[in-house]
């Protein structure tokens, strides 16, 4: 939510009244030199940090995945691919369904950001914004459905470290009280 947040408050911050009452891009408004670098450094900012920088880690990440995914089945010619009661394949699978979509996410803000800062508020900027949006909304409908899907794998092998965290920690417990 704070992501999806600073990445908006750039486009907030980054547009201006006019006389007429509309939103103008500050670019494109009559507004003195000084605030005008402000918002422009910010906007760029706000480009590198939130957009620029998750796209290189997630294609870092791909890289990684693939790069384990080949070795993994070089070393073992049985290898027919991920094993869905494999708990560590299953996450695996999510990592690359969910940063796919926000790297599609990325993608468009990246070109709305574009869009906006050289041509201002246009049809194409609410078109490629109503993208990000159903996109987000894709992206949090598919993970919460993910999670659904997967969840017997995953509370399975929660349960089974929780017991045996547990009976680690009674016969501890026992070997204390023995000894008292």
């Amino acid at each position: 939510m704070i992501y999806i947040t600073a990445i908006n408050l750039r486009f907030t911050a980054m547009v201006q009244m006019d006389s007429d009452g509309e939103c103008v891009a500050v670019g494109k408004s009559p507004i003195d030199e000084f605030h005008q670098q402000q918002l422009l450094v910010f906007g760029y900012l706000c480009l590198v940090l939130l957009l620029i920088l998750p796209a290189i880690v997630v294609t870092t990440c791909y890289i990684l995945m693939i790069i384990h995914y080949i070795r993994r089945k070089r070393s073992n010619k049985n290898f027919n691919g991920f094993n869905l009661n494999n708990l560590q394949d299953i996450l695996t699978l999510l990592v690359i369904i969910w940063s796919a979509e926000s790297t599609i996410a990325n993608i468009l803000d990246m070109v709305s950001f574009y869009d906006f800062k050289n041509y201002g508020h246009t049809k194409l900027a609410e078109i490629i914004q109503s993208s990000t949006e159903l996109v987000r909304t894709i992206f949090f409908v598919s993970r919460t459905l993910s999670l659904f899907i997967c969840i017997q794998t995953i509370r399975s092998k929660f349960i089974e470290h929780i017991q045996f965290i547990g009976t680690f920690f009674i016969k501890i417990f026992k070997r204390l009280i023995r000894k008292q």
